[in-house]
């Protein structure tokens, strides 16, 4: 079937006017209801955008939501979207034989913390999920190495993945603080790549709980 994309709606309305823009999403909209066959229609806008359509034309957004072709990405890559879409490249791709030696698990997990919706403050989302699997897949051609949690964070340090620069500057001040100075940098950076907090389970599978133990015991 036919799948029709329309995007940067919010450029469009700045030479025909938004009110013109949200007209003809409404038309479009309308229309589905009297068309069948095998075709979609996917229309990407951002939340301002939304939020003046919302304003501005509040049968648009409702008729747009009737017909699912609006939907919100901030739904779609929660923090497991990392290990899921990761997912869907092994089995599409027949990786399952090499998988957990390109990147592991917890990794997966500090991914999909970072780049989640939940934290826009820190990275671009899916941006930065497909920057990070790159970066895992070059590291495993190159130099047969599992991507690891401060393998990622490294790289968001030397800014080969996309981010909001808060998350590395508040790397950088933590690593150069003189509290950081006895505790080892990987370890730091482990831990950075968790912002939302790291299990037990995850530092034991990782190799450093009794390191996490020790500075858990410091003053």
């Amino acid at each position: 079937g036919l799948l029709v994309l329309l995007d940067e709606s919010e450029v469009t309305a700045r030479s025909l006017s938004t009110a013109k823009v949200l007209q003809i999403l409404f038309d479009i909209a309308d229309g589905l209801r009297m068309r069948e066959g095998d075709y979609g229609i996917f229309i990407s806008m951002p939340e301002n955008f939304l939020a003046q359509a919302q304003a501005s034309f509040p049968a648009l957004p409702a008729r747009l939501q009737s017909r699912n072709c609006v939907p919100r990405l901030r739904d779609l890559y929660g923090s497991d979207f990392a290990r899921s879409l990761w997912g869907r490249y092994v089995e599409e791709f027949n990786l399952s034989d090499i998988a957990a030696a390109v990147v592991s698990d917890e990794t997966l997990q500090a991914i999909g913390q970072v780049a989640s919706s939940e934290r826009n403050d820190l990275s671009y989302g899916p941006r930065t999920v497909i920057s990070a699997f790159r970066r895992m897949v070059f590291c495993y051609q190159t130099r047969n190495t599992t991507y690891s949690p401060s393998d990622f964070v490294k790289d968001c340090l030397d800014e080969e993945i996309p981010y909001i620069s808060n998350y590395p500057s508040r790397i950088r001040e933590i690593l150069n603080s003189p509290e950081a100075s006895e505790v080892n940098s990987t370890i730091l950076m482990t831990l950075a790549a968790f912002p939302n907090g790291m299990t037990l389970e995850v530092g034991t599978k990782l190799g450093i709980d009794n390191q996490l133990a020790e500075l858990s015991r410091r003053p």
